[in-house]
C-alpha cells in the first residue's frame, strides 16, 4: 500500500493494456523460431500443441534443448526453469543415474510385451516407501492411475457418488473449475475446497480425518520424468485385479511396465529422490515463497503467492488465498505481466503463475529470480505509468 492505496489500483485500465501489449511484442519480436513452428503446429494439432496446459498467446517458446534445470529454445534463449514440467520434472533435465538406467533398459530391449523384473523392484521399492499401500499396479500417467483408483474404489463399494472440490485437478478428465472441462461421467459432487461445514454436509458429519488411506494414487516425478503413474492401496482392495484369488477386474495398458520408466523410477528412488534431498528442495521453496511474497508487499504490488514446500503459485491479487473464491478479483493482466517480464530475464514458470522447483534448482537461481522480482515489483509502477 503507498498512501492508502494499492499502487496498482492507480493505473488506468488501458495503461496496463498498453504495457502488457509492449510485453508481448517484445516476445514476438525476439522469438521469430518460435513463432514459425507455430504457424506450422497450428496446421496438424489442433490449438498448435497436444498438452493444452503448454499454450499461452500470441504462442509458446518452442524447447530445443534442456540440461540440468535450464531449458534453451529454438531462438537459442536460456532460460532458468523453475516450472519444472509441472512438478513431473522434479529431478530436473539430467540427473545421471537415471539417464544411465533409460539408456541401460533401451540397451537391453524396450517393447518387450512381457513382465521383467525392474516393474517388481520399482514395486517394492514403493510399497517400502508409502505405508498405505500394500499392492501397486502401474498406468501411463496419474490421470489413468486415478480413474483405475475410483475403478476399484466404485467396485467394491458398490456406490457411484464420488466426492471433489471446485477449482480441483485430478488428471485430463478429472478436473473442475476449469473452462474446458471434458471429464468421464462419474456421479460428481463438487463441494467447496477449505469450506468445513460444507464437506461435513456431503459426509452428513461423519469423521474422515485421521484415516489411513484406503487407495493411493501416484504420479509425475517418481519415474524421473518419464511417463508414469501407480495405483495402491489395501492388499484385500487390490485383489480385485488377482484372478487367482477371484479379482475380476481387468487392467490392460500397453505401456504400465514399460522398460525404461520402471528402469528411471528404480535408479530415481535408490539413487536421486533421498529423503536429504527432498528436505532441502522443499526448504528453498519455502523460502523463495516467503521473499517473493514479501517482495510484492513490501513494493505495494498486488499480487501474492501461495503453495507448500516447493510448489506454489503467484497469483494476480494481494491475498490471502483460501479457496478458488479469492481469485475472482484477480487482474489477471498484472500476472500475464509478470509471466513475459520474467520469461524477458531468463526464468521460466507457468502463464498461470505455477512454479514447480526440481532438485537441480540451486540457491543462486533463486537468489537471481528474487533479485529479478525486486527490480520487477520496485519499477513496475513507474514503466506502466510513463504510458498513461
Amino acid at each position: 500500500m503507498m498512501g492508502g492505496i494499492t499502487v496498482l489500483d492507480s493505473f488506468t485500465s488501458e495503461s496496463l493494456d498498453t504495457a502488457l501489449a509492449a510485453a508481448r511484442r517484445r516476445y514476438v519480436d525476439a522469438n521469430p523460431a518460435s513463432a514459425a513452428w507455430a504457424a506450422r503446429a497450428v496446421e496438424v494439432l489442433p490449438g498448435g500443441n497436444t498438452r493444452s496446459v503448454l499454450h499461452f498467446d500470441p504462442f509458446p517458446f518452442r524447447v530445443a534443448s534442456a540440461d540440468a534445470q535450464c531449458l534453451v529454445d529454438v531462438d537459442g534463449h536460456r532460460y532458468v526453469d523453475l516450472l519444472g514440467n509441472y512438478t513431473a520434472g522434479l529431478l530436473g533435465h539430467s540427473p545421471e543415474p537415471v539417464r544411465a538406467a533409460a539408456h541401460a533398459a533401451i540397451d537391453g530391449g524396450w517393447a518387450l510385451g512381457a513382465v521383467h523384473p525392474n516393474e517388481v523392484r520399482l514395486a517394492e521399492l514403493i510399497v517400502g516407501r508409502f505405508p498405505s499401500i500394500e499392492q501397486v499396479r502401474f498406468t501411463n500417467s496419474g490421470t489413468e492411475a486415478n480413474l483405475m483408483a475410483l475403478a476399484v474404489a466404485t467396485n467394491h463399494t458398490g456406490r457411484t457418488n464420488v466426492l471433489v472440490f471446485d477449482g480441483g485437478y485430478h488428471g485430463g478428465v478429472i478436473t473442475f473449475g476449469a473452462a474446458r472441462e471434458v471429464n468421464v461421467p462419474h456421479d460428481w459432487i463438487v463441494s467447496t475446497y477449505n469450506d468445513i461445514s460444507a464437506v461435513d454436509s456431503v459426509f452428513a458429519a461423519q469423521q474422515s480425518l485421521g484415516i489411513t488411506p484406503d487407495l493411493t494414487t501416484l504420479g509425475k516425478d517418481l519415474a524421473g520424468g518419464f511417463t508414469f503413474g501407480a495405483f495402491g492401496g489395501r492388499r484385500d482392495l487390490m485383489a480385485a485385479f488377482d484372478t487367482s484369488s477371484g479379482g475380476r477386474l481387468g487392467h490392460a495398458g500397453t505401456f504400465n511396465n514399460n522398460v525404461v520408466s520402471m528402469a528411471a523410477g528404480v535408479a530415481a528412488l535408490t539413487e536421486v529422490l533421498t529423503p536429504e534431498v527432498l528436505v532441502t528442495t522443499n526448504a528453498r521453496g519455502e523460502r523463495l515463497r516467503s521473499e517473493l511474497h514479501g517482495t510484492f508487499a513490501r513494493h505495494g504490488v498486488p499480487m501474492c503467492v501461495s503453495g507448500s514446500g516447493s510448489l506454489m503459485n503467484v497469483h494476480g491479487v494481494s491475498g490471502p488465498i483460501t479457496s478458488v473464491d479469492d481469485l475472482h478479483s484477480a487482474d489477471d493482466r498484472c500476472k500475464e505481466l509478470f509471466f513475459f517480464d520474467s520469461l524477458h530475464a531468463g526464468f521460466y514458470l507457468a502463464r498461470r503463475g505455477f512454479i514447480a522447483l526440481s532438485i537441480e534448482i540451486t540457491d543462486d537461481d533463486v537468489d537471481a529470480f528474487v533479485e529479478f522480482v525486486d527490480q520487477w515489483a520496485a519499477t513496475i509502477t513507474s514503466r506502466v505509468r510513463t504510458l498513461m
